[in-house]
């Protein structure tokens, strides 16, 4: 091989002609064509330079190209049918024919646009066909890449995209089908706020955070509870999972997975408040006693409904009493943390003072008279002197002895048992001085005088 020889040719009246030098005799046969690229665009490889290369599809059918100058050839597109082998075979411009090789099954398929199932702060990452080269086109000159694993999972961590924009992805296999490219959604890397707590008592801890974001409740020790925000960002557990006077911790995860800040929240408060109670339902007012800060509700009847605010000794009223005289109405307590404790029916409210005292004796045994049953009867004396007594169930009362100096005179009031004060009298001058004896002057049959 390599070698060149002289021919001569004699014919056959022995006359002998000129002589000729051989080309340099090629007695190896070329090596078999190697594969770069067996997908979709072609069957593409390598052999020796200006080689014929043969393609023997099967069944009869075979096809030829022919090598370049480098070696390089090509069968576009790629005639072997997706899944399918071909051997191919290389022939010198010798004749010299090389071993046959067989393809790899062919890859004529280009794998599905990358799916994304996430696109936050932490990555944007999906699937794609295993072992894809992941292509992602920022804009402005600007791509990355990644490799799939060979469950398809694919990631760029941290996320890449700006908030707000979007990027291209495409796959390409690793017979270098390119996959159609697709646009991701608009990349949220913002995490939601902490929740705000606006309720947490017996009835419900909610509040609101990011629409559509899911809440987490931990309650420690391992337990926790999830819930979904709606579109106005409104979220609730009901009944209140918290314990009374015990925290939970919430945070907020996006629709993109993004996780908020954690918050604390307040201790809850899950016990309601006790019924009020009444200390007074007269004229002036309306009041009592309940649960501090509380705010009372008074329910008048009819739609009509009125509330005012316990003060921090838990001291409420409504002055003047806005129940008419002998109607009852209904009161309930609902504590700062929105407990609505269990109502209460006041008594028939009494508006009607009592008429002034009346007199009946003012003398040295006593000061006596009448007035409403079972009021309070004070008599003031003057110089901030002032007595009680009390009315018994017929109304009749008495300071005894008579507690006025003799020709002075005294106010009285009358407050009756729902503490209406009625108005005042003033006695007539009091007579504490007993007549002297009676003096005789005439005592005989006529007259005693």
């Amino acid at each position: 091989d390599g070698e060149t020889a002289t021919l001569t040719a004699t014919d056959a009246a022995g006359n002998v002609g000129a002589e000729t030098t051989t080309d340099k005799a090629d007695t190896v046969a070329p090596l078999a064509p190697s594969v770069d690229l067996n997908n979709v665009a072609g069957l593409v490889g390598t052999s020796e330079a200006n080689a014929v290369i043969t393609l023997d599809l099967g069944n009869g059918h075979t096809l030829t190209t022919t090598a370049n100058s480098q070696g390089k050839w090509s069968f576009a597109p790629n005639p072997i049918a997706d899944g399918e082998t071909a051997t191919l075979t290389a022939t010198d411009v010798a004749g010299n024919i090389g071993p046959s090789i067989t393809t790899d099954k062919a890859d004529t398929i280009a794998p599905l646009a990358p799916s994304v199932e996430q696109n936050n702060a932490a990555n944007l990452s999906g699937s794609s066909e295993a072992n894809a080269l992941i292509t992602l086109d920022l804009g402005n000159g600007n791509t990355l890449t990644t490799t799939a694993n060979s469950q398809g999972k694919w990631s760029f961590v941290p996320n890449p995209i700006a908030d707000g924009e979007t990027g291209k992805l495409t796959a390409i296999d690793t017979a270098d089908n390119v996959g159609p490219s697709m646009t991701t959604a608009k990349a949220d890397t913002v995490a939601p706020l902490a929740p705000s707590v606006e309720q947490n008592n017996a009835a419900s801890l909610s509040g609101t955070s990011e629409a559509n974001a899911v809440i987490t409740l931990d309650l420690g020790h391992g337990n926790t509870l999830t819930t979904t925000a709606n579109s106005q960002g409104k979220w609730s557990f009901a009944p209140n999972p918290i314990a009374d006077g015990e925290t939970g911790k919430l945070t907020a995860t996006d629709a993109a997975g993004n996780i908020g800040a954690e918050t604390t929240t307040d201790k809850a408060d899950t016990v309601v408040p006790l019924a009020p109670s009444v200390e007074q339902n007269n004229a002036a007012s309306l009041s009592g006693t309940s649960e501090a800060n509380a705010v009372i509700m008074l329910d008048l009847g009819h739609g009509t409904t009125l509330t005012t605010i316990a003060n921090s000794q838990g001291k409420w009223s409504f002055a003047p009493n806005p129940i008419a005289d002998g109607e009852t109405a209904t009161l309930t307590a609902t504590d700062a943390a929105g407990n609505v404790g269990a109502s209460i029916t006041t008594d028939k409210a009494d508006t009607v003072a009592p008429l002034a005292p009346s007199v009946d004796l003012n003398n040295a045994a006593s000061l006596s008279g009448t007035s409403e049953a079972n009021a309070l009867i004070t008599l003031d004396l003057g110089h901030g002197n002032t007595l009680t007594t009390t009315a018994n169930s017929q109304g009749k009362w008495s300071f005894a002895p008579n507690p006025i100096a003799d020709g002075e005179t005294a106010t009285l009031t009358a407050t009756d048992a729902a503490g209406n004060v009625g108005a005042e009298t003033t006695t007539d001058k009091t007579d504490t001085v007993a007549p002297l004896a009676p003096s005789v002057e005439l005592n005989n049959a006529a007259s005693l005088s």
